[in-house]
């Protein structure tokens, strides 16, 4: 079971690092992106993966949030980002169920996160993109987990996506989350819908 594990991980590791190369060699070929941006959006998200091994269930159902970023040019084609956003999560049918039955110690039905993340956006056809983010996961104090040990967490994620030129800019990442409790990890499919204005020309 450890050994099929390792090695699906690997494979997707050895996939996405392909990607990247192939993507990266591709940023150098195409007209030149090199106006900053700011953009504000709004993200939907598909857990994969976020079984509790406390409760032996999964937490969450899939969730809704917002963000906004900054993106900055540090080489032709090249960007850094810098993001912030929250995202709320409802609980399962089977934990809202679990809370209810005690009254004594009562926990919410949903949980809302906080991020704050930085990464790398390289274009690599016209507006098509590929983006690699890394930052910080804060949660609140009253948790629907039980077996809470820290609130901030570790969230890192691959995507590509698609800049129009009207400013609407479509994007798809995975993403995880090390969660410092008995999820360990979540891991989630987010689409972001948002509206990027361009910084003007020096």
């Amino acid at each position: 079971m450890l050994l099929s594990q390792n090695l699906l991980i690997m494979q997707k590791t050895l996939l996405l690092t392909l990607f990247v190369l192939s993507s990266l060699s591709a940023c150098f070929a195409q007209d030149s992106h090199t106006r900053g941006m700011f953009s504000i959006g709004i993200e939907r998200s598909f857990i994969t993966h976020d079984y509790d091994s406390y409760l032996m269930s999964d937490l969450f159902k899939n969730g809704i949030g917002g963000s906004i970023k900054m993106d900055l040019p540090v080489y032709p084609n090249i960007y850094f980002t810098v993001a912030g956003g929250f995202s709320t999560f409802q609980a399962t049918d089977q934990i809202k169920a679990y809370v209810n039955q005690i009254p004594l110690y009562q926990h919410p039905t949903s949980e809302s996160f906080e991020q704050v993340k930085i990464g790398l956006k390289c274009y690599t056809v016209k507006g098509l993109f590929i983006e690699l983010q890394a930052g910080g996961v804060f949660r609140s104090d009253k948790t629907v987990e039980f077996m809470v040990r820290s609130r901030v967490s570790a969230v890192y994620s691959a995507g590509i996506g698609y800049l129009f030129h009207n400013g609407i800019e479509l994007g798809a990442r995975y993403e995880v989350w090390k969660l410092n409790g008995s999820v360990g990890q979540m891991d989630q499919v987010g689409i972001r819908l948002a509206y990027a204005i361009k910084f003007p020309h020096h």
